[in-house]
Formats: structure tokens, sequence, C-alpha cells
């Protein structure tokens, strides 16, 4: 009788569990009480409050005046109002540099951290009021600026740059939004055109970059840049970087900090740029979650340099997302604070520290490692042993998995000092490097099961190529041909 209970309990459940989901999908439950919407609603004024009177107090008159001004777009909005749009969707990053000391604070960092040289185009992808092309222009430090859009909606509040500049600063003629970047790329493969083709040089053999990009980053827009560094050897011209190595100042959230390097790294900013070896030993000592080892971040861990540069006040970008007090506020003792939480990680002790830094955004250096370790002239093969031991639990024992791949692997593995015992959490980026070296210099490698399942894989993941000139008028040519496919189809549909 108890057991026939249970059943029917756990019958229960499940149905209204069903019921419950049909209801939502259908549009019959509310997904908010009254009382929340209301206490969201009051919580948005309040911040929108707040945000007005920093921009009526705190920012320069000629910047306040510009945001209050009638959009010529949207005439029924004021220019600041079209801002705070941003806040009700897209990726949590997206905002618009408004305050002058936040963009000349932004260009100190890029100066001490840069690897630039005479030839590097400073790429501005902030762009909005023009305050970052406009502080790097007047610096000298760079041989041009160019100032990327990306919402065609901004075009009326960017500041007229002054007269000695203004001749230096390009305008890019494409809306460019790396987060939408990194959504066709899902949609249309790896090589699909972007508009920062015609921008990288079809042939750079200088090793300092080609142009150094300042943006706020989605976690998307980095899984994108890692995949396409990966697969770059496959279509150098197609490829997001073509031959060269350009390097990033990433603006992004804590979360997304922690997610690129698979853990908690260093939340100490570097005030000149590190050594390879401190590099190298920065990385190790980064606390791997398992919830974050995915194959992503092992990638971009293997691939690129990344280290924290500073980190940026939230205030100086709108639209703000929570209520962003103006008192200072002191990073070092923040830090103790969070660090107190280090010696038992949890999803939970982990978000409360996203919770803590909501208030600054991560200034944050990438760059392609200049030496791999590794040969990437079949990249699928990496992708696909990095996959297959990232959906391994942390627990699990790699030598098993290569066994399977090649029999007789495993001795081969203990002579290079592993165990039975070793464990996918145990595995660092030297110890990745060296098992895949070892897999693919065994003589056995080509009739193995792991060459199976790396064509396998092959069949189902989007890495498709395509034909573009890298000139800005042939970038038009293709990108109209894909908005009238795109319409094509959706008329099919529409029928």
């Amino acid at each position: 009788m108890a057991s026939f209970s249970k059943w029917l309990s756990c019958t229960q459940y499940r149905l209204s569990l069903n019921s419950g989901r049909r209801n939502l999908q259908l549009g019959f439950v509310r997904r908010k009480s009254s009382k929340e919407n209301a206490a969201a609603s009051t919580s948005k004024k309040l911040v929108s409050e707040k945000e007005l009177q920093y921009v009526e107090t705190e920012l320069p008159k000629q910047i306040a005046l510009l945001l209050k001004k009638k959009s010529s777009t949207k005439k029924n909005l004021s220019n600041l109002e079209v801002i705070r749009n941003f806040g009700n969707g897209g990726y949590q990053e997206k905002s618009v540099l408004v305050d002058p000391g936040i963009s000349q604070r932004i260009l100190r960092k890029v100066l001490d951290h840069t690897e630039k040289g005479p030839d590097t185009v400073f790429l501005d992808g902030e762009a909005g009021l023009n305050l970052l092309a406009s502080e790097v222009a007047q610096s000298g430090e760079f041989s041009s600026v160019k100032v990327l859009e990306k919402d065609p909606n901004l075009l009326d509040v960017h500041v007229e740059l002054p007269e000695d500049v203004a001749d230096r600063v390009d305008l890019y003629p494409h809306v460019v939004s790396f987060h939408q970047i990194a959504r066709l790329a899902v949609l249309h493969g790896l090589f699909y055109p972007t508009p920062v083709y015609p921008l990288v040089p079809d042939a750079w053999t200088e090793d300092y970059p080609p142009y150094t990009l300042v943006t706020t980053s989605s976690l998307p827009f980095i899984k994108y840049l890692t995949m396409s560094w990966l697969y770059s050897s496959q279509n150098p011209k197609l490829s997001f970087f073509k031959d060269s190595r350009p390097e990033y100042f990433l603006l992004m959230t804590m979360k997304t900090f922690f997610q690129i390097n698979g853990g908690v790294p260093s939340l100490t900013p570097w005030k000149k740029k590190p050594t390879e070896t401190e590099l190298k030993q920065m990385k190790d000592d980064t606390i791997l979650l398992p919830m974050m080892m995915v194959k992503n971040s092992y990638l971009f861990r293997l691939l690129f340099d990344c280290y924290l540069v500073d980190m940026i006040p939230r205030r100086g970008f709108i639209p703000w997302r929570t209520n962003l007090e103006d008192d200072e506020v002191d990073l070092q003792m923040r830090l103790e604070d969070v660090k107190k939480n280090f010696s038992s990680l949890s999803s939970h002790s982990v978000k409360n520290i996203y919770q803590q830094y909501e208030d600054h955004l991560m200034l944050v250096y990438i760059r392609p490692k200049s030496e791999l370790g590794v040969e990437l002239s079949d990249p699928a093969s990496l992708d696909y042993f990095v996959d297959t031991l990232a959906r391994k639990s942390a627990t699990a024992t790699v030598l098993p998995t290569l066994e399977n791949w090649i029999s007789g692997m495993g001795i081969q593995l203990i002579n290079l000092g592993y165990s039975v015992f070793t464990t996918v959490g145990e595995i660092q980026c030297q110890d990745l490097l060296k098992l895949y070296q070892a897999l693919i210099n065994h003589p056995n490698f080509h009739n193995s099961t792991f060459q199976a399942g790396r064509d396998t894989m092959l069949k189902y993941i989007n890495v498709r190529e395509g034909k573009i000139d890298s000139s800005a008028e042939g970038f038009e040519v293709t990108m109209l041909k894909m908005r009238n496919e795109k319409k094509r189809k959706r008329s099919k549909i529409m029928k």
C-alpha cells in the first residue's frame, strides 16, 4: 500500500509538472505575481532615476545635453532612452561608454600592455560617444583609429572630434556587432564573412598585431574567437584572424572571466605585461571548477594568452542593470573577503563572487599564443580530443579513454609520468598537450578508433567555407547576396 501511495504521488507530480509546462507554453500561467512585477518595476524606476541623476550631475554638460537630445531615428525617444532600451534584451555587456574619465583610464591601461607596432590600427569597438577614439587619436600612439559602431541608432550621439585629430579617425561604414558575429557563425559556419574582414590585411608577416581592438564582449564572441583561431589554418583568407595575431582588450563581466578560464583565475590586475613564465604560473594557479571545465574553456586556455588588466567601474556605462552606488570601492579589501570562499567553492559561493563584482567590468587582455607547443595542421583532431575529455566527469580516469582509442597507450603514458589513477580534474594545459602529442605520434594513430570518432564529429560540426572578396566593396556584395537569400527563404516559409 505504501509503495502504491508513493507511485501515485510521483505520477500526480509528473502530471502536474507536464500540465504546468503546457500551460506555461500556452500562456495560461502568469510568470510572475503582480507583487513581483510591481517590485521589479519599482527597482527599475529607482535605477532609471539614479542613472538620470548621474547623467545630469556627474557627466560633462556637452555629453549630458547630447544624451537628452531627441533621437533622429526614433523620434519619440531621447538618445538616453534609446540607449536604456539596451537593457530590455540582448547580452549583459551591451552598453555605451559615457564617462570621459573611464575612456582615459582604459587608454592608459591599453598603452601599458599593448604589443603594438608602427602600423597597428586601433579599433574602437565601443563607439557610442566616440570618447575612446578621440582619446586615442589625440595620444598619437596608433597609426590610425577606426570607429566600429554596433548600433545605427547611436550615430546621433557621436561627439564631434577636435579638428586636429578628426582626419585620423574613420567611422567604419558597416555596423559591427561582435555578439551578432558570434551568433551568425553558429548559423552559417566559422567562415561566414564578418564586417571585420576588410580591416585585416591579407598578408601580414609582422609579429606585432595588425590591430588592437577594445570592446565590450559576451561569452559567445570569445567562444567564436577560440574556434576561429583553432581552425584558422584551414582557410587563412576567410578566418577571422587571417595570417595575423591581433590583440584584444575586452570588457566583460566577472562571470564571463571565470568561464573562459574554467574557474577562478588571479583577480589582481597586472600593472605591467607579465612574462611567459608568469603567464604559465598564473594558469597553473587558476582554481579549476568542474562546472566550468567545458571544451571551449580548455581550448581557450590552450590557444590564448589572457590576463586581467583592470577592473573598470560600471557606472561609466549606460544602461545600468542595477543600482550602482557612487562610493569608492576598496577592491583589495573586497578581494580579501572574496578569497574566504576559495576554500570551499560551490555554484552558490561562485554566484556570490559574481554579485560582489557586478558593479565592475573586467578589462582583460587576450591574444593568440605565438607558440602553441603542438601542430595545428589538423585542428579537428585537437577539437575532438579536448571535447571527449571535457565531457568526462572530473573524477573519471584519463588512461582508459586513450587505451580505448589505441591499445597499448596506457604503458606509454605511464612512462610519461601519469598513473592509472590520473583523473580529468587533475589535467592542466601542459598535460593536455603532452597527452595529445603522445596520441598523434603513436605509430597506430591513423588506424585508431580515434580517427573514426574524429571523422564522425566532422560530419556534424559547423565549419563551412565560403568565398569573399576582402575589400569593403566585395564584402557589401557578399552580405547583400546573403540578405536576399534570407528574404527568399523567409518568403517561402510564409507561403
